[in-house]
């Protein structure tokens, strides 16, 4: 598990949780060993980018990759990449737009290869009143 956000009604919180306890609240991997469930969650090194809650995450061989994702007061451009052997973090190029909620987390690879970010993009048109006579029409697709 990577990252997350707490919620108090009001908003969402990130950088620590709504009480202002839990540093790097969007920064921590915690770890679970299935076979030892009793154990509970392990730390692992936190993110050292930015804070982040709906984001991709996805493991590739023994790589898992952070993309994308938002903050309390925006979205995130930052990737990393954790590699569950050297235990380690490196970054990864930033995507071309800031980016969350893909539909991609707890997914596997692609052939072991390649991640695919699965997102929808809302259009909006606004059209002039006078022209539609007080009429008002809204389309939704991909951008």
């Amino acid at each position: 598990m990577l990252g997350g956000a707490d919620y108090n009604s009001l908003k969402f919180c990130v950088f620590t949780d709504c009480a202002g306890k839990n540093p790097g609240l969007g920064r921590h991997l915690l770890v679970l060993d299935t076979a030892d469930t009793a154990s509970g969650w392990k730390p692992l090194p936190d993110l050292p980018g930015s804070p982040r809650w709906v984001h991709a995450f996805s493991r590739v061989g023994t790589k898992l990759y952070a993309i994308g994702g938002a903050t309390s007061n925006g979205t995130v451009v930052d990737n990393w990449v954790f590699d569950t052997v050297a235990l380690r973090w490196s970054r990864l190029p930033d995507l071309p737009v800031s980016s969350g909620n893909f539909q991609t987390n707890g997914a596997e690879s692609f052939m072991d290869r390649f991640i695919i970010l699965v997102g929808v993009s809302i259009c909006v048109g606004v059209v002039s009143l006078r022209d539609l006579k007080s009429q008002v029409f809204v389309r939704a697709g991909l951008c």
